[in-house]
Order: structure tokens, then C-alpha cells, then sequence
């Protein structure tokens, strides 16, 4: 049995090894329930153990069988007498379980929980623990048997039921074990959610059941054997139970509108593409799981494997997803959307922006929850940059485009007779550690707007067409969350197609100038290698920004916007010969860190002396990590 890491605050955190209380009464709640069956397991597993030693007197085999027995007898005469409220034990009377089956029940439970005494191993050693001390063990395993009411009633099932029933891994249903933890009655009415965001929060569960069912039919569909569908269809069913049950009761939310005019499967395939939207359902590169494609989204939400090809039908360009402009393939192609299901088995869908729009979705939410494209809060602001005046008056330009576009466009003119290429691209050229990363930073923070940083890891794909798609894709994400797209390292993709020597790399190249071309927002483009870029690349920058090292004023500045005020200085340091050292913004925040760093660990209070800082500068440079001769570092006199 494999214990599950997952556990409830609330049970068992102690009492269980009290005595057995001489009079039952009835479980008030659930974990008084659960607390009572450890005790009382406890005492069975002392009392089956004593009988296989040797070495342990009569008497105390005596004395243990009693506190067993004792035990027993006062859980199941509680259990019998608990109130409604109690959640395991209004299932176990729904499902007519009998003393054997509740303690199974229970144990399992117990495991999930990770809160299983040792002693029950495996399924055999569940046996032979549970059915102890007069019971036949092959009650349990009837009790577990596929005819059995555990099985039959859906709360227990297996990871592999091709084994042999001795040798098999019971689960219990974690939909049952959610509702206890949680304490929410199977029949209350949804999740208590005020809003339509707080529902949004609910769905990573719904969303990561449905994916997880599609995985797992697909590999029953080739042979492979996964075994908990079962138990995975069940949990979906249950979470799209809760959903809907949440919708009933809020008539004005716009998702409850949205159901109410397509079928249940159509419903389900939108759930989960918006979990997709709002970065619960990651991508898979590549592989033919892929849940979002038009086959995962028919075994997501297919009542079984025959059923798939059926439910690949709501996905076709005739039919109110597509219709409705909800859904469209990921890569922007909508003639894809063609009336033959085949051919949209391997087709990646998303939401449509109109679906968001129809939602009311704030876009800032997609930029907190993350995925595989996904933008983020800007950390650094203007203020907190040095840079020279030729820079900032090439972002005051950029700026000024952003805010003022329209009537730069439109009241102007230029929209009149310059027809394309009117975004916002800039160059940010120069060395490591000048600003390039943290300006295109400010810049997003000094727009109000998310940045999103176009990861070279995650774009690159050694399948044939996906780096193509992940392109497109990243554009469109900085256009749906309004972000601004920043592109490190820039020579990595848009490097010069003369250069190239395979076929895709051109075509990777072309598609990049082509997005780059009908980008309405503002992207910036870093590198450190200009001169290798694509020709074609020049025309289509707007705002060509060089980065040199800062002189010795600018580096005055920087130390002093890193050195804080509450950092404890000796009086030998002097920031005039700090300024001296010709280093770059990166350089300087590393040598202030690992000053204060030596500092620390000389003394809690410090201070920091020019020594820290003289060391800091050699390791910076190099000089102290090498093993060979160092470049002799130190301050101009």
C-alpha cells in the first residue's frame, strides 16, 4: 500500500493512545471517527504481532487481545449510533457496508491520508491485521473481490486489476475522501463561492481530473492497461457535479450563460481549454497526449472508448463551439476546423479572445497563474536605473508611442500612408550587465503592463512545425494578456537566414519577421551580438537603443542606489575609488552581495570594509576563482 503525502490539519494531530472509553457514544464527527479506527488499528497491530513472537509473556498477549477487543467493540458501536453528519458513516449505511467492509473502508482512507499505522503493507497484510483474531482472512478478500459492495458502490478500486487479488493495490475513491476532508455533503448544492473569479480558483482540480482521464483512456486504447480511468472518470464526474451545482445557484455568471447553450460534452471541452487559458492545463511538447488537441479533448470528455470518436464530432467547424467563434486551433489556422473528425484528432484548440471577452476574464489573472507562454509583473521601475541620456530619450520615444499612438497614427496621418510595420520595436543592443533585461523591465512597469519573456527553451521544438506554432503562440499570448514581449538573447532565433543550414531554420526565421510584422504591441529585442542578426530584421526595428558600459558618473550613481542605507559600513570605505573600477551595473550589484556577504559571515554586525569590497572586486573579476595566475585587480591611486 503506498501512502499518500496529503493530510488534513484537523485529524489525529494526538489522542491516540488513550484508553478505551468505557461507554460508547455516538461519533460526532468525522474525525472522531477516523481517530477512534487508529487507536483502534494500533491495538489489533500490537495484538497480531505479540502472537508471532516469542518473547512476549502470556499475560501481555493476554492484556493486548482485551484492549483490541475492547476497542472493536466501542468503534463500531459509535459508528453504528453517528449522526447524519457524519460523512463516512451516512455512506457506509447508503452503501450497506458490513463491519469487515467499514474498517477496509476506513484503513484505505487512512492511507490516502497518509495516516495508516505501520503494519498494514499490502493487501495480504490488510487481511491479515483487519480480519483478526476469529475472522476467515477470505472475507476480506471477498470484500475486496470485483462483485464485492466496496467495489460495486465506487469507493474502492484498483491500480492494477490484472494482478491476483492478493497481490492488488486498493485505492479508495479520493472524490469520497475529498468530501470528508473538506466536509462538504455530497448533495450540498456546489462550492460556496461568491464570485465568478473565486469559481475560476475552483477549476485547476476539474481541469487536471479531465486531462488525466484522457491520458489514461488513451493508453487502454493502446493496449498499454492504464488502470484508473475508472477511478479518474469517477472524480471528474463528481467535479463536474460540483460545477454545475455551483452554476444553479448563480443565473447572472456568464459561464452558467455560456452552458446553458451547449451540450454537456461541448460544456466540458471548454472547461477544459479554459483551463488551459488560465495556465491549469499546461502543453506536453510534442507527444501524442497532448490533451488540448482535438483527440484529447474527445477522451476527456467521452462516457467511454467507444464513445471518442463520436465526441470528436463537437469539435467540427459546424458545430456551436466553432460556430459560436469559441474555440479555434492554437496556431490561428480556422480553415483547419474542417467537417471530417480525423483529421482533427492531432489539431490543437484554445479559447477564442471573444470566448475570454464573453467571460469578463481580467487578463491579469492568465499572468498570475502561469503556463507555458506566460507574462509577469514587472519588478523593477524607472527610478531604480541608471542609464544615459541618449537611452532615455530613446524610451521617451517608445513611451511616448505607446501612450499617444492614436494620434500619432490617426489625428496625424501616418496611418494613411504608413500601412504596416507601425509597432513598437526596439533593439536593445550592447554587453552583459549593462541594463538591457532590467530597462525592458522598467519598461513594462512604467506602462502599467505585464512583461512576458520569450523563453528560447520553451519555443525551440524537435518536432517538425511546433518551434513554428510556439512562435506564433508566443506573440499571441503578449497580445491576449496586453504584455509587453521581450525577446533575451535575440541572436538565439532571429539570427541572419544566410547563415542557416537546414530548411527549418529559414522557416522559423521567416515566420518570426512575419509575427514581428503584425505585432500591435511593444517588443524589444536584446542582444549582445548585433552584427548577427537577419538582415531583413533591420527595417523592422523602430528604436534602435545602444547599451555601453557606464562611465565612472553613472557608476557613482548605480553604487549608490545599491548600497542602502541600513547597510553597515566601515569608515574606510570610499565610494570615490569604488567608482574607479570599471565595472557594469550586473558587476556592481555582485561585488555590493558578496561584500556584505564576506561580512557576514565575519561578524553579524558587520561592518563592510574596503578589504570586502577589494575581495569581492578580485572574485567578480575572476581572480579569485581561478587556479592559475590572477590578473591583479585593485583600486587606481
Amino acid at each position: 500500500m503506498r501512502h499518500r503525502t496529503r493530510t488534513n490539519a484537523r485529524l489525529l494531530s494526538s489522542g491516540t493512545d488513550q484508553k478505551c472509553p468505557a461507554t460508547p457514544a455516538p461519533f460526532a464527527t468525522d474525525d472522531a471517527l477516523l481517530q477512534a479506527a487508529i487507536a483502534m488499528f494500533r491495538r489489533r497491530i500490537r495484538s497480531t504481532d505479540s502472537m508471532k513472537r516469542a518473547d512476549v509473556p502470556d499475560e501481555d498477549r493476554r492484556r493486548f487481545r482485551e484492549e483490541e477487543a475492547a476497542w472493536t467493540r466501542h468503534w463500531h458501536d459509535s459508528f453504528r449510533n453517528a449522526g447524519p453528519q457524519v460523512l463516512i458513516a451516512q455512506r457506509c449505511r447508503h452503501s450497506r457496508l458490513n463491519r469487515l467492509e467499514r474498517e477496509i473502508l476506513v484503513a484505505l482512507m487512512l492511507d490516502h491520508l497518509a495516516m495508516l499505522p505501520e503494519g498494514f503493507h499490502d493487501t495480504r497484510g490488510l487481511f491479515q491485521i483487519l480480519t483478526r483474531p476469529d475472522s476467515k482472512p477470505l472475507e476480506g478478500f471477498r470484500a475486496l473481490s470485483d462483485h464485492g459492495r466496496l467495489v460495486k458502490a465506487g469507493l474502492v478500486d484498483f491500480d492494477d486489476p490484472e494482478s491476483d487479488l492478493a497481490e492488488r493495490t486498493p485505492q479508495v475513491d479520493p472524490a469520497f475522501v475529498d468530501s470528508v476532508v473538506t466536509q462538504e455533503h455530497e448533495k450540498e448544492a456546489g462550492w460556496p463561492v461568491k464570485t465568478e473569479a473565486e469559481l475560476f480558483d475552483r477549476l485547476p482540480p476539474l481541469v487536471h481530473a479531465l486531462m488525466e482521464k484522457s491520458e489514461s483512456m488513451l493508453a487502454v486504447m493502446k493496449g498499454r492497461g492504464s488502470h484508473r480511468l475508472q477511478r479518474e472518470e469517477r472524480k471528474a464526474r463528481h467535479l463536474m457535479h460540483k460545477l454545475k451545482e455551483t452554476l444553479k445557484h448563480h443565473a447572472d455568471w456568464k459561464l452558467n450563460e455560456l452552458r446553458g447553450n451547449l451540450e454537456s460534452p461541448e460544456f466540458r471541452i471548454f472547461v477544459v481549454l479554459l483551463g488551459k487559458y488560465l495556465g491549469f492545463a499546461p502543453d506536453d511538447d510534442g507527444d501524442d497526449q497532448k490533451v488540448c488537441t482535438g483527440g484529447g479533448l474527445a477522451r476527456a470528455v467521452s462516457s467511454g472508448i467507444e464513445h471518442v470518436g463520436d465526441a470528436m464530432q463537437y469539435l467540427q467547424a459546424d458545430w456551436p463551439l466553432s460556430k459560436k467563434g469559441l474555440i479555434q486551433p492554437s496556431d490561428g489556422i480556422a480553415e483547419m476546423l474542417s467537417s471530417n473528425p480525423k483529421e482533427l484528432e492531432d489539431v490543437e484548440f484554445e479559447l477564442t479572445p471573444n470566448a475570454v471577452q464573453l467571460l469578463g476574464i481580467d487578463k491579469s489573472r492568465r499572468w498570475r497563474n502561469g503556463g507555458q507562454f506566460a507574462a509577469r509583473r514587472p519588478a523593477i521601475g524607472m527610478k531604480q536605473l541608471v542609464l544615459p541620456a541618449a537611452v532615455r530619450r530613446a524610451l521617451n520615444m517608445a513611451l511616448v508611442h505607446a501612450r499617444c499612438g492614436s494620434r500619432l497614427i490617426d489625428d496625424w496621418g501616418l496611418g494613411e500612408t504608413i500601412r504596416y510595420g507601425r509597432s513598437i520595436v526596439l533593439m536593445f543592443s550592447g554587453p552583459p550587465g549593462v541594463g538591457k533585461t532590467a530597462t525592458a523591465e522598467a519598461l513594462a512597469h512604467e506602462l502599467g503592463k505585464p512583461i512576458l519573456v520569450a523563453d528560447y527553451s520553451k519555443i525551440e521544438n524537435c518536432f517538425v512545425g511546433q518551434t513554428e506554432k510556439n512562435i506564433v503562440r508566443v506573440f499571441r499570448e503578449a497580445k491576449d494578456q496586453d504584455a509587453v514581449l521581450f525577446w533575451d538573447e535575440a541572436d538565439a532565433m532571429f539570427y541572419d537566414r544566410d547563415s542557416a543550414q537546414r530548411n527549418w531554420e529559414v522557416r522559423d526565421v521567416n515566420v518570426l519577421l512575419q509575427e514581428l510584422e503584425r505585432f500591435p504591441g511593444i517588443c524589444i529585442l536584446a542582444t549582445n551580438r548585433k552584427v548577427s542578426l537577419d538582415k531583413a530584421l533591420q527595417r523592422r526595428i523602430t528604436v534602435k537603443v545602444e547599451f555601453d558600459r557606464p562611465g565612472r558618473d553613472d557608476r557613482r550613481r548605480i553604487w549608490e542606489k545599491l548600497l542602502p542605507r541600513k547597510l553597515p559600513l566601515a569608515r574606510d570605505v570610499d565610494l570615490g575609488r569604488l567608482c574607479e573600477m570599471d565595472l557594469t551595473g550586473g558587476e556592481i550589484k555582485n561585488v555590493v552581495l558578496n561584500a556584505a556577504r564576506l561580512a557576514l559571515q565575519r561578524s553579524e554586525t558587520g561592518p563592510v570594509t574596503m578589504g570586502d569590497f577589494h575581495e569581492a572586486l578580485e572574485m567578480e573579476r575572476g581572480g579569485g576563482w581561478n587556479d592559475g595566475a590572477r590578473k591583479r585587480i585593485g583600486f587606481g591611486r
